[in-house]
């Protein structure tokens, strides 16, 4: 069980699946079917969520406007920095934006 957490933590999914199967395998008492079940679905979640892009890789539209917009200022700065900081404060307040 602790060679599991710890490659959960690690982000050795594979390696965490493995050893709570075999964790289940010896003792059904240490690791009951349901909690096996249970940790299956935090490790595939974790999987999930370590492979989304994030930031501008996530959402490529973001990107293109994002360079329009600084294109626009650069060209008039009056009318495009309204577009370009509105793209980037809806940037910065997206959610898991630039966290690695």
């Amino acid at each position: 069980m602790t060679l599991a957490r710890v490659a959960e933590l690690e982000g050795r999914f594979d390696d965490a699946l493995d050893h709570y199967e075999a964790a289940h395998k010896i003792s059904d008492t240490m690791l009951p079917e349901s909690e096996l079940a249970a940790a299956r679905d935090r490790v595939e979640s974790l999987r999930e969520e370590a492979g989304r892009g994030r930031g501008l890789s996530a959402h490529p539209v973001d990107a293109a406007v994002l360079a329009i917009s600084a294109l626009l200022c650069l060209v008039s700065p009056a009318r495009g920095l309204a577009p370009l900081s509105a793209v980037l404060f809806s940037l910065w307040t997206r959610e898991g934006f630039g966290a690695e």
